[in-house]
């Protein structure tokens, strides 16, 4: 499931491709901005409803505050919300959870499934009347046809696709079905994972042990996947960790740093530390299928020479920092200490890493099975009360 962690991080994709299906017959618009303007208008009106306070399941609050103009010429526009859309993280699992067809993963081309139809009907059947006879997908319609721009507005709208409301109870079914229901393999899989990381939840058992046997509820090999992953982000978090000791070291006016030596003692240290995670990793996958674009980075990562191993992690990121010529310089996301997760552009597991102290895994399980545990408890409506509890001691 990746990034995803709520269910209405796929149900608003889904709307932009129905509404947007309607729309184009009286104008030229793409399934993208249809769901990005979607998402935008989502989280505007969640934002307005409590007070414009701080939530995980919103995003652009800052960009989004004072604006007035809703739309949908204004809120279509690329880079109006965030650089990052949620949407962006659903494109793959609404393939693979079947709630669309295409015969690419362009969000552009997809259409809805007949599962893709029914999880949108039970999200929206409740609030039939979102401005005077429309539906949800209808009024939405509109307003990206531009008539009328005041259903931006609209109470009903707002319980319909606002982020802080759990699903209606038949469209989280539906979802549940789609996500460990089936008797296909990948499905069996998620249905596995789900109930291991329920168990690991339970403060009365101990966690399991990346060194230990498989887990009742995993299979071998799904075992030693995930603890493959686990030593894999430990090596991908030393990478990082190289970045910042450079980013450190340039400091707030970002000053030019030579990636020959000698380095500075900070910069090779976290060099030493990203090599040996990488060939702890390299050594555990040995003669395994794992993925090649990992195991690449990994090799990488692992390399003697400290100077080529830099340029090639600063050439991988050049965003934070990149090189020019033989220099590594500020790159345009440049701030001058250590990046922290973007309230604005989040993806990956940065979106709720700042949950991990308060799931209960092995060190470094993937952020992907704390989102489906996260995604487990917006499908059951426990996710606003989850949120506000202090975490455990």
């Amino acid at each position: 499931m990746g990034s995803v962690w709520t269910g209405r991080q796929l149900l608003w994709p889904l709307l932009g491709v129905a509404a947007a299906a309607i729309a184009r017959t009286s104008m030229h618009v793409s399934n993208i901005e249809a769901a990005n303007a979607i998402e935008a208008l989502a989280c505007r009106m969640g934002l307005a409803s409590n007070g414009w306070q701080r939530d995980a399941r919103i995003r652009g609050a800052q960009k989004l505050r004072g604006t007035e103009n809703l739309t949908f010429q204004t809120m279509r526009r690329p880079g109006f919300y965030v650089t990052q859309p949620m949407r962006m993280s659903a494109v793959q699992p609404l393939l693979a959870l079947g709630l669309v067809e295409s015969e690419s993963e362009r969000f552009n081309a997809y259409q809805l499934s007949e599962a893709g139809r029914a999880f949108l009907d039970t999200s929206c059947d409740p609030y039939p009347e979102c401005w005077y006879s429309h539906g949800v997908v209808s009024a939405l319609a509109k307003w990206i046809t531009g008539s009328p721009p005041a259903v931006a507005n609209s109470q009903c709208l707002c319980e319909a696709i606002t982020p802080l409301a759990p699903l209606p109870d038949l469209a989280a079914q539906t979802l549940r079905e789609q996500l460990a229901g089936r008797s296909d393999p990948t499905s069996l899989r998620r249905r596995a994972a789900l109930a291991w990381v329920r168990r690991c939840q339970d403060v009365r058992r101990p966690v399991d042990d990346w060194e230990g046997p498989a887990p009742a509820e995993l299979s071998t090999a799904h075992w030693a996947d995930l603890r493959a992953g686990a030593c894999f982000f430990r090596a991908r978090d030393a990478a990082i960790g190289v970045l910042d000791a450079c980013e450190r070291v340039m400091g707030p006016a970002g000053a030019p740093l030579s990636p020959v030596e000698p380095l500075p003692e900070t910069v090779r240290d976290a060099l030493d530390a990203a090599r040996a995670a990488a060939a702890a990793f390299l050594e555990l996958v040995e003669g395994s299928n794992y993925h090649a674009s990992g195991l690449q980075f990994c090799r990488e990562l692992s390399g003697d020479e400290h100077p080529t191993v830099l340029k090639q992690l600063v050439a991988r990121d050049g965003r934070v920092l990149r090189l020019s010529g033989n220099e590594i310089v500020p790159g345009m996301a440049f701030d001058g200490g250590p990046q922290e997760a973007e309230a604005e552009a989040q993806d990956g597991d940065e979106a709720t890493a700042d949950f991990a102290r308060r799931v209960r895994l092995p060190a470094g399980t993937s952020f992907r099975i704390r989102n489906l545990l996260l995604l487990d408890l917006d499908l059951q409506a426990k996710m606003g009360g989850w949120l506000v509890t202090e975490s455990p001691a």
